[in-house]
This record gives C-alpha cells, sequence and structure tokens, in this order.
C-alpha cells in the first residue's frame, strides 16, 4: 500500500499533493523568528499526518482541528487514492461532517486524477458507514499476515503514521497510551513474529479471573457478616427451620376460644381510674352529709326551771333580770338555729342527690368494665394469632435470605474452582511465552538483525531490541543502545529524544523491509524526525531512507523546516529536488499554509 494523492472539495484552500512512489517531501520555510520558536506550527506541518489519517477512516475526537475548529472544516471533502500491491487504486471520499453513511470508495486499475467530477452513483461502492468502509478497505488490501491474526489494517498503519508524540515510545503509540495492554501488543508481537495467541489468551483470561473475582467479592458481600463461612451459614439455616416449623405449629393448634389471664389496657385503666374519682367524691359527700345530720340534732338545751329550782335549793331566788335574760337567749337560739338548719338541710338534699348521681354513674362504669375487658379479651388472643403470623413471616423471610447467602456461597466456591481451572490456564500461557521469548522466532532474530544494521547506519552506535516477561508475566519489548565499546553494557542514550525518534524510525523501516514481499504496507510518514539530530545523522538517515525507497520499493514521507536541513562538511545546505518536494510551505502569508486560510 503506497499513497497516490490527495486533495479536497476547496482546492484553493487546500491544494492537492501528489505523493511520489520514493521519497516525499513536506518542506517548510520559515523567516519569521517568532514563527521559527513555535516550529512553524501554524504552517499545518504537523496537521497533515492527521488530514492523511482522517481521510484513511480514523476517528476523531478533541483535539483534532476538525472538531475543535468545525466552523472552519465542516464544508470540507477529502479524497486519498493509494495503491495496492496488486496494482488497484483504491480512492476513499469522506466528508469532515460525518454525515450518516456519506463515505464513498472507488476501486479502479488505473489512477485518476480527481473524482470529485466522477457522479455519486458511478462510484463501485457509494454510500457507506464507516465500519463498512474500512471492512471494504480491508478487504482490498488483502493483507493476509494481518487477516490471519484478526488484526485491522487501521491498528498497523498508525506505525506508519509517526507523529510528534509518537516518538516517546518505539511500541506504545501516543493513541495507545490509556488502552490496555491486549489492544496493541498482540498487534507488536505478531508483526514481530511471536505467536500472539498465547498472549492474547493470557489477557483474556487474566480479564475473567478479575471479573470472576470481582463477582466473587460481591458475593461473598452480600452472603451475610464478614468472615461467615459456608458451615456458619449452614448451621443458621438449621436453627431458622426450627423456628419456622416450631411457629407454623403452634399457628395450626391455635384456639380463639382462651383468654389472656392478665388484662392492661389504656381503656380500663381509664375506666379504673374516673371510678377511683368517683368514690373519693362519693366517701367526700357521704363525710359531709354525715356532719349536716350532727348539726341538725340539737345539742345545747337551756331548762329554766331546773335552773330555778337549784337557786331554791341553795335557798336564794333567782333574779327576775336574770330570769328574763335567760328566757330571751333562749328565744334567740331558737330563732338561730331555725335558720341554720334551714340551709343545711338545702345542702343535705344537693348532696343526697350527686350522691345518687354518682352511684348511678359508677354503675355504668362497673358495666362499662366488664364489657371493655370482654372485648379487650378477645382482641389479645386475635393480637397474639397476628404477632406469631408477623414472626412466622419475619423468619420465613430471614430463612430465605439465609438460604440465598448459602446459594451465592456456594456460586462463590463454584467461580473459585474456575478460576483454578483459569490459573492453570494462565500458567500455560506463560510457560508458552516464556519458552518462546527464549527461544526467539526466526521472524524475530531476522527483525533484530535488520534493526541493529539500520541504527548503526545512521546513528553510529549499536542498538538492540529484545522481548522479554514483566514481573507479571507479560511481554514487553524493548529497544536499547549499547555503549560502543562494551556491547554488554546498556546506555541511557536511548532515553534522549533524538535516539528515541531514531529508534522508532529505524524500528518503522525494518518492519517495512521485513515485510517487503508481501501484502503489506510500503510507506512510512515521519514528522520533524530531522529535529535535533545532528547533521551526519541526517545526512545517513536521508542516504539510508533513498537506499531503501530504490531497492526495496518503498514511500517514505518528511517533514522538515529549512534550519532542520542536514548540511554538507562545507556547511551547505543538502536540499531536496523539487521532484521530492511534494508541497512546499512558508509563512510569507496564507497561501504558504497547509489550509490556505488565516491561522486557527
Amino acid at each position: 500500500m503506497r499513497l497516490t494523492r490527495l486533495y479536497s472539495n476547496r482546492p484553493s484552500v487546500f491544494p492537492a499533493i501528489v505523493f511520489n512512489r520514493g521519497l516525499n517531501v513536506i518542506f517548510a520555510k520559515v523567516e519569521a523568528p517568532l514563527l521559527k520558536d513555535k516550529s512553524s506550527h501554524n504552517l499545518g506541518k504537523t496537521f497533515l499526518v492527521s488530514v492523511i489519517d482522517f481521510a484513511l477512516l480514523a476517528g476523531i475526537k478533541k483535539p483534532h482541528p476538525f472538531v475543535t475548529h468545525k466552523d472552519r472544516f465542516s464544508d470540507f471533502v477529502f479524497c486519498i487514492e493509494f495503491e495496492t500491491t496488486d496494482g488497484q487504486f483504491v480512492t476513499v471520499r469522506r466528508p469532515v461532517d460525518g454525515a450518516r453513511n456519506s463515505l464513498f470508495v472507488n476501486i479502479a486499475q488505473e489512477t485518476r486524477e480527481n473524482l470529485f467530477n466522477l457522479p455519486d452513483k458511478e462510484w463501485t461502492h457509494p454510500r457507506l458507514s464507516q465500519r463498512k468502509a474500512k471492512e471494504l478497505v480491508d478487504k482490498t488490501l488483502k493483507l493476509e499476515l494481518l487477516r490471519r491474526q484478526d488484526i485491522t489494517f487501521r491498528k498497523v498503519m498508525s506505525y506508519f503514521l509517526r507523529r510528534q508524540s509518537d516518538y516517546t515510545d518505539v511500541f506504545r503509540l501516543s493513541k495507545y497510551l490509556r488502552s490496555k495492554d491486549i489492544d496493541w501488543k498482540p498487534v507488536v508481537a505478531h508483526l514481530l513474529g511471536f505467536n500472539t495467541e498465547q498472549i492474547r489468551r493470557k489477557y483474556r483470561v487474566e480479564a475473567e479471573i478479575s471479573n470472576l473475582s470481582k463477582t466473587i467479592q460481591v458475593l461473598q458481600d452480600d452472603s451475610g457478616e464478614k468472615g461467615q463461612e459456608y458451615g456458619e451459614v449452614s448451621s443458621m439455616i438449621e436453627s431458622a427451620e426450627e423456628q419456622v416449623n416450631f411457629l407454623r405449629s403452634e399457628l395450626e393448634k391455635f384456639s380463639f376460644n382462651q383468654l389472656e389471664s392478665e388484662m392492661t389496657s389504656e381503656l380500663v385503666e381509664k375506666i379504673e381510674v374516673s371510678v377511683g374519682i368517683l368514690n373519693q367524691t362519693r366517701y367526700t359527700l357521704m363525710y359531709e352529709l354525715t356532719e349536716i345530720r350532727k348539726s341538725l340534732t340539737p345539742n345545747v338545751d337551756i331548762d329554766l326551771n331546773s335552773v330555778t329550782q337549784i337557786y331554791k335549793e341553795m335557798e336564794k331566788a333567782l333574779p327576775e333580770l336574770l330570769v328574763r335574760s335567760y328566757e330571751e337567749l333562749i328565744d334567740f337560739r331558737h330563732r338561730i338555729t331555725q335558720g341554720r338548719a334551714e340551709r343545711l338541710r338545702e345542702t343535705e338534699r344537693k348532696f343526697v342527690n350527686r350522691v345518687a348521681a354518682i352511684d348511678d354513674e359508677l354503675s355504668r362504669l362497673d358495666g362499662r368494665r366488664s364489657e371493655v375487658l370482654s372485648v379487650l379479651q378477645e382482641r389479645k388472643t386475635m393480637r397474639k394469632f397476628k404477632e406469631l403470623q408477623r414472626e412466622l413471616l419475619k423468619r420465613e423471610e430471614q430463612l430465605t435470605t439465609l438460604r440465598g447467602r448459602l446459594k451465592r456461597l456456594d456460586s462463590a466456591e463454584v467461580h473459585k474452582e474456575q478460576i483454578k481451572e483459569l490459573e492453570r490456564q494462565v500458567e500455560e500461557a506463560v510457560r508458552s511465552l516464556r519458552s518462546e521469548v527464549r527461544e526467539q522466532p526466526a521472524r524475530f532474530i531476522s527483525i533484530k538483525k535488520r534493526f541493529r544494521d539500520f541504527f548503526r547506519q545512521i546513528m553510529g552506535a549499536n542498538a538492540i531490541l529484545f522481548a522479554d516477561l514483566n514481573t507479571n508475566d507479560n511481554i514487553e519489548f524493548y529497544a536499547k543502545t549499547l555503549s560502543a565499546s562494551d556491547s554488554n553494557v546498556q546506555t541511557s542514550e536511548s532515553e534522549g529524544t533524538s535516539y528515541r525518534k531514531m529508534l522508532c524510525a529505524c524500528y518503522d523501516l525494518t518492519l517495512l523491509v521485513e515485510y517487503a514481499e508481501e501484502n503489506f504496507f510500503r510507506f512510512v510518514y515521519h514528522d520533524g524526525v530531522f529535529e535535533g539530530l545532528d547533521n551526519r545523522k541526517k545526512i545517513a538517515l536521508l542516504d539510508l531512507v533513498r537506499n531503501l525507497c530504490d531497492s526495496k520499493g518503498l514511500q517514505y514521507i518528511l517533514t522538515v523546516i529549512d534550519s532542520d536541513l542536514p548540511r554538507s562538511d562545507t556547511d551547505n545546505k543538502v536540499l531536496f529536488s523539487d521532484s521530492e518536494i511534494v508541497r512546499k510551505l512558508h509563512d510569507r502569508g496564507n497561501d504558504g499554509r497547509l489550509f490556505q486560510m488565516p491561522v486557527f
């Protein structure tokens, strides 16, 4: 697969780019000092790789400019044409607005300069979804090397569209930084010649183990108190069953005719309080009546004749004045006693009436108390029955809960056994991986040698590729530099930016050359690959690239600004020919940008 052209429906803003079969240069001439400090990003040099990726059916999201600046790009439609290894020319037409089923694919036997004039109905595959378009491209490319492992062209192509952010790690692209290892490691392993089945199997089985472990934890958490085991819960069920059976037996023999022996009721208590108050009042009234009646009985009588007789016996005469005073006193006393007696009799009548009323009320309350006691006896019997029912229901619910807990513990035990079997499978996979890493596949040996040769040609230093198992027994891939004087010593140079960039570039070129005789990718895009390299290394890389383009039929696309151009021994810029430069950018105006519009 090689790129042949990229163009849009707005050629005045985005002029077409026609790619060479060999070396392709996106050249930016920067004259403004401030823009040089920004590494020419405003010109769109780095943006081009994102446009190519989009045209080749990549998904997009923020911060992709087509999303963040939708107002600028929503009306753009791009076409990209590429050539397959069997000589077919495939054109993908994709609009930025992302309307449903808006992709068109055309497959032809010869290149076409511009298909925007081709009526929709004449496209070989019109109105496709993104998924259908990817499937069609996969089928057309016939990348058997990938299809055998169910790897799509999109998974691998990202390694041949290296952005600046992709030079950090040779094997893990920036798009996979937040992805799981299973999303990218099997792809790398397959390209390096390893059997990916065991790698995938280990990740899948470990994921199953993780899910089962979480399920077991949930089951154990839901099964009751922490630390309770199967035997304890089983015994609790036996106890609960006994209680339920007992309550059922009590309900079956329950008699509604039995009365409770002790009665306590708020209503009965109120009646008793009323009776007590009335009895106290009656007692008080009866006491008052007794006193009134005593008062109505005369207890002081003055007998004037007796007094006169006493005086005679004393041979003294009772003075006439004294006799008259006694008679007046007796008359006065009779008059006072008569008025008081009338008042007492009136009070007596009232008290008698009140006592009679109290006696009636006490008789009524006594009858009400008897009725209430009878009703309460019946209600308490029913209440006891209902209490037994509620208790039975509660115990049955507890029994159901315990049985559910036991069932969950059963399930947890089953999952534990499953985990044991899965762990056995993981161990088998690890043994297989360890053996393969130790023995090294023939393809990997070939790739390692080619990689060492390419790195030595460019950097004049030694570098190695190797694989090993990490602490989790997962395969890891490494690219390291070695000391020039002692090949047994690794150096920290591979941690430097320029060395990491060259490790990535050599790895990509190695894969392209390794699979040059198969249906595979024939192009690679390296953004800013010269940045940070000294002149000799730039020239060495350029010489290697030109040689591989000629001898292996590779297509190499690089972006460079004039200040990063390699220089000869006489300090002259090593310029690219006009045929090698497929797009020139500059900072003298809008027409020098990738998209000839104001800065966004």
